[in-house]
């Protein structure tokens, strides 16, 4: 039995109480009527959709368009030299397919949890020594050792990754 066919009954109710809401839509002429109501409409056209191909509507466009699972990631320089990849500005906008996150996430697996939170704030989010330290409640010095232990361990992660040199990482 089709996905269509289990959600027959329910697929009419939600067509008609579509068609419904758009007709009072069209009657309203209060601006912020008129949105609430276009608003449900289409949230019920994508319930609709969801019923009929078992796609999650939020992802439907995505995935329609392109085959891979891509994550838009936010770089800044001091990342990407760790990373000893081409310098590039504070904000560039890189997309990382399936494999680059796989890659990224090989590279950081021998981190602790506090290397990591760490390290990421440091090197990713641009926090200063003191504001990690007063955000994560350990001294400076703490943190300090902590993005040097996790700088030596993603080195070492780098050099036994053959896929790093691929990259150019």
């Amino acid at each position: 039995m089709s996905r269509k066919e289990q959600f027959s009954d329910l697929l009419f109710e939600y067509a008609v109480c579509k068609r419904y809401v758009n007709r009072e839509a069209n009657k309203r002429t209060e601006s912020t009527e008129k949105t609430l109501l276009n608003s449900m409409a289409r949230d019920l056209g994508e319930a609709m959709e969801y019923m009929e191909t078992g796609i999650d509507p939020w992802n439907y466009k995505s995935e329609a368009s392109a085959p891979k699972r891509r994550i838009t990631l936010i770089a800044d320089e001091h990342l990407l030299s760790v990373l000893k990849s081409q310098q590039a500005p504070i904000e560039e906008e890189l997309e990382a397919n399936t494999f680059d996150e796989a890659l990224l996430n090989d590279l950081l697996k021998n981190l602790s949890a506090r290397e990591k939170e760490c390290y990421l704030l440091i090197k990713q989010s641009l926090f200063s020594y003191n504001a990690t330290a007063d955000l994560l409640n350990i001294s400076v010095g703490a943190v300090e050792r902590f993005v040097i232990r996790a700088t030596a361990k993603i080195e070492k992660n780098k050099q036994n990754n053959p896929f790093v040199e691929l990259k150019e990482w």
